[in-house]
């Protein structure tokens, strides 16, 4: 039986590529060999794809990997891709990959590949809209506020008065559209509120405010079978 050829994208460029590398290394790692040819594509800072081998892969971070791409390693154009794979599974975090680039891409390229399609991975990136496709749902979702980069570098003391007089210490602000924490900080008071929405804007040009609540965080995975959206168990 010939083995289906699966693609594992991992790296990338965004903020996320050394969380994308350990997920690229475990799915390879656990790959059925029996049914499936793990190929490691490995995205760099430009963009370009590289089929990469597992010595490369074994690397500890992204740029141990991106110095010897060019002597150790095969590059792969993506309109050529499709002859190199049949599958993609997509192990890229963060921008260009959670957000609908990369499944725009492969669906131009006709190639099937994991999780959510282009506007679910869209939405799901935007922290902002996804609450309110949420809230329109008639799900409860945390209080919350945008504040763009340009509103902030124009007036700080409007926003930060509109801000405390919209939360109460402790809240959180963090990027609109990354993800793996980054950027987030805790804001305890005025002090720490300034800091706090400029380490944002590092990773993204809107910072989302949202409200702390006190609880218990749970994470469901949710996955579609025969066109029926089925929750895994918890």
């Amino acid at each position: 039986m010939k083995k289906l050829r699966v693609g594992i994208i991992l790296g990338g460029m965004s903020s996320e590529r050394e969380v994308s590398l350990n997920s690229g290394r475990n799915v390879y790692d656990n790959l059925d060999s029996e049914f499936y040819e793990g190929i490691p594509l490995f995205m760099n800072g430009e963009g370009r794809l590289w089929i990469i081998t597992w010595q490369l892969i074994s690397q500890n971070t992204t740029v141990d990997i991106s110095e010897r791409l060019e002597k150790e390693a095969h590059r792969v154009f993506y309109e050529d891709l499709k002859k190199e794979i049949d599958f993609a599974f997509i192990s890229l975090h963060g921008k260009y990959g959670d957000d609908g680039c990369i499944q725009g891409l492969l669906e131009l390229l006709g190639i099937p590949y994991t999780g959510p399609g282009i506007l679910a991975s869209a939405l799901g990136m935007d922290k902002h809209m996804q609450q309110k496709i949420l809230s329109f749902a008639g799900l409860d979702v945390p209080k919350s506020t945008v504040i763009q980069e340009r509103e902030w570098r124009d007036n700080k003391e409007d926003v930060k008065k509109k801000l405390t007089d919209h939360f109460t210490f402790p809240f959180f602000i963090k990027p609109t559209r990354e993800g793996s924490s980054i950027g987030v900080n805790a804001i305890k008071d005025e002090d720490s509120l300034e800091k706090g929405i400029d380490e944002a804007l590092k990773w993204d040009t809107a910072v989302l405010a949202e409200e702390y609540l006190d609880g218990i965080e749970f994470s469901c995975i949710v996955m579609e079978e025969d066109g029926e959206a089925k929750p895994l168990d918890l």
